[in-house]
């Protein structure tokens, strides 16, 4: 029997553990100190934050149950008194220096099973109060993360008299113990180091700074972040290029030419990709700064690769294919290219949109280019029956006014076959607002040019509310066409989006200002 009762005792303990245990966030085992009848009990426990980082469970266990002032037991007649509990732990935690320290404030609720003493006379009979126990505690605790895995949790916790029922004991209850945070943990995914602290400092601080138009002060701080490991891109460094632009026309406006051709030369080399007017701008300050000081201009190791106004090709530019492993040389979009002087690898290919039929489109073809450090070269192509023929020539000349002695002809070309790519037609998903200020009764869509609109997508009984918005699944379309999309109110008015070009999920918002007048 008694067997029975212990493996019965066991198996509730490890049931117990596997469900509470199986849905935590973080685990820790440590070591407690409690009140008892004649002195403080030493116990361990294992505990974890179950389900969120509010709520903790711990078993606890007392290898002495009835601890002596010297140590020893109360009953030294060769019988062990354990004791084990339960608690559960209400907190609420808050968290500071990037989830490296957290405070929170607790309550609890435990329950204890102590071994009853041994008999000591023959009348003595232990009752359930002896070695049962239960009560309500509380106080508080800290937690101390040494990285987003490991932890150090201290607790202090006070149960009252009034709370404290049958073998519990009134006192202050201490603990501490290490823990560790799983992928799902609150604090293990909002941890963040020193290092990511003060790179988001200085992110915010180069924010403010652009935002105030000191952009010289927002380069320096930018320029701290990517020290501290941020990147260019949306999610960290997304000013960087348009702030050293911007500081550099600020210093060509003081006369300080130096500075300002600095300034955008980094500005080009944190974006490959430039605008046309980006690009104009360029050529101006290299004339100034070379009228001032009477030297060529520095290009700061580049040199451009610009393209004909309306031309139909498009690059593949790679990085990894070119030996650039800085983060920081990213691509945006632009006519006109920054690229390192030296041997630059990159694909080529005509792709001209033509919103009646589809697309004329050829095979890549790849370019081997080696580029000298200030020369501008220009692809362009050329129609020629059902062929493209594409080539690249350098026009340091033409675009800087200089007389080097550069060969005129092309230093690439390549023709190519094309082919008409026509796209099929499919039904595509969009959402409309109606923010005309009136409600909205019919709606249509016709091909650009078309004269005619077509039936109404709003059937008979739906109304779009002004402020609300709906999403419409268009009659098969060839999204590669535009398209004008007309509203139609109550009183007959009419609201137009004119030459619109169509893609999957996209909104479109009508405003008063799209009413046909």
């Amino acid at each position: 029997m008694n067997n029975y009762r212990k493996w019965l005792k066991v198996s509730g303990i490890l049931l117990t553990l596997v469900i509470l245990f199986s849905t935590c966030q973080s685990y820790q085992a440590g070591g407690t100190l409690e009140p008892r009848q004649n002195a403080d009990a030493q116990g361990a426990f294992l505990a974890g934050d179950w389900l969120d980082d509010y709520n903790e469970w711990s078993l606890t266990y007392f290898p002495e149950a009835y601890p002596q002032p010297d140590g020893g037991f109360q009953f030294q007649t060769g019988n062990v008194n354990y004791g084990f509990g339960i608690d559960s732990l209400y907190k609420y935690p808050f968290h500071f220096l990037g989830n490296h320290f957290s405070i929170f404030p607790a309550l609890g609720f435990d329950m204890r099973y102590f071994q009853p003493q041994a008999v000591v006379d023959e009348w003595y009979e232990p009752s359930i109060t002896d070695y049962l126990g239960m009560g309500i505690k509380f106080g508080g605790g800290f937690d101390i993360s040494f990285s987003e895995y490991f932890f150090l949790r201290a607790k202090a916790l006070y149960a009252p008299e009034i709370f404290s029922l049958m073998a519990n004991k009134p006192g202050l209850r201490v603990s501490i113990g290490l823990g560790y945070r799983t992928e799902d943990d609150t604090v293990r995914r909002g941890f963040k180091t020193f290092r990511e602290q003060k790179r988001e400092v200085a992110l915010k601080k180069a924010k403010e700074n652009f935002d105030k138009k000191n952009y010289g002060e927002a380069v320096t701080y930018y320029q701290r972040a990517i020290d501290l490991g941020a990147t260019l891109g949306n999610s960290g460094v997304t000013n960087l290029s348009t702030a050293l632009y911007e500081d550099a026309k600020q210093n060509q406006n003081k006369g300080n030419y130096r500075e300002a051709l600095y300034s955008f030369n980094e500005s080009m080399r944190r974006q490959y990709f430039m605008s046309r007017q980006k690009y104009s701008d360029w050529k101006e300050l290299l004339a100034l700064y070379e009228e001032a000081y009477g030297r060529d201009a520095p290009h700061g190791g580049y040199s451009k690769l610009i393209f004909p106004a309306n031309d139909n090709l498009i690059i593949d530019y790679k990085q990894e294919a070119n030996g650039q492993t800085d983060p920081n040389e990213i691509r945006g979009n632009g006519w006109n290219i920054n690229m390192p002087a030296g041997r630059r690898v990159f694909n080529l290919a005509y792709n001209e949109p033509h919103y009646e039929r589809g697309y004329l489109v050829s095979d890549d073809t790849k370019v081997t280019l080696d580029m000298e450090e200030g020369h501008i070269y220009q692809a362009k192509s050329d129609i020629s029956g059902s062929e493209v023929i594409i080539s690249i020539t350098d026009v340091t000349n033409k675009e800087l006014g200089k007389d080097f002695n550069i060969n005129s002809t092309p230093v690439f070309t390549r023709t190519l076959s094309f082919w008409e790519e026509r796209p099929k037609e499919q039904h595509v998903s969009i959402t409309i607002v109606n923010n005309t200020g009136y409600p909205v009764y019919y709606m249509y869509i016709s091909p650009e040019y078309s004269d005619r609109w077509g039936s109404d997508i709003l059937n008979s009984t739906e109304v779009l509310r002004n402020k609300n918005s709906r999403r419409v699944t268009l009659p098969p379309l060839n999204i590669t066409r535009r398209y004008d999309i007309r509203l139609k109110d109550k009183d007959g008015d009419t609201y137009t989006k004119w030459s619109v070009t169509i893609t999957p999920n996209m909104t479109i918002t009508f405003t008063l200002l799209d009413i046909d007048l």
